[in-house]
C-alpha cells in the first residue's frame, strides 16, 4: 500500500509517521531501517498492532491509536483473521466480532488503532 509521508516524530526512540494514503490518513510506528521525510512516498505493509473489536461499522482498539482508514472486508480466514482492502492494499487483521458479526464485502472505518508501518522495500 503507497502512504505518503505528511510528517515525522520521534517519540522514546520510535519514529512515527503521520501519512495519507487512499483510504484515509493515521500514525505509525516506522519500522524501515532508513530515514523518512515529508513528502515521500512509500510501499508499506499497515500492521495493526492489536486486536480490534467491531461495532456500528467501525474498527476500534483498547488502547488509542491515531487512524480513520475506509475499509472493506476482502475476505476472512478460516482461523479468524480478517483480510481489509484499504484503497488497493490489503491489510490483515485480528477482530473480535462476537457482538457485531462481519461478514465479507462489509465496508467499515478503522478508527484509532495502534499501527505500524513495515517498508516493503528497505
Amino acid at each position: 500500500m503507497d502512504i505518503r509521508i505528511v510528517e515525522t516524530a520521534i517519540e522514546d526512540e520510535t519514529v512515527f509517521v503521520m501519512f495519507r494514503c487512499e483510504g484515509g490518513d493515521g500514525r505509525a510506528a516506522w519500522k524501515g531501517s532508513d530515514a523518512v521525510s515529508a513528502g515521500e512516498i512509500h510501499d508499506v505493509e499497515l500492521d495493526f498492532e492489536e486486536p480490534m473489536h467491531h461495532a456500528e461499522g467501525a474498527l476500534t482498539s483498547a488502547n488509542a491509536g491515531r487512524c480513520e482508514l475506509a475499509a472493506r472486508v476482502e475476505a476472512i480466514t478460516s482461523n479468524g483473521l480478517v483480510v481489509l482492502r484499504i484503497g488497493e492494499g490489503l491489510a490483515f487483521a485480528e477482530v473480535d466480532d462476537s457482538v457485531s458479526p462481519l461478514e465479507i464485502d462489509t465496508a467499515v472505518v478503522v478508527r484509532d488503532v495502534p499501527l505500524s508501518a513495515w517498508p516493503t522495500c528497505d
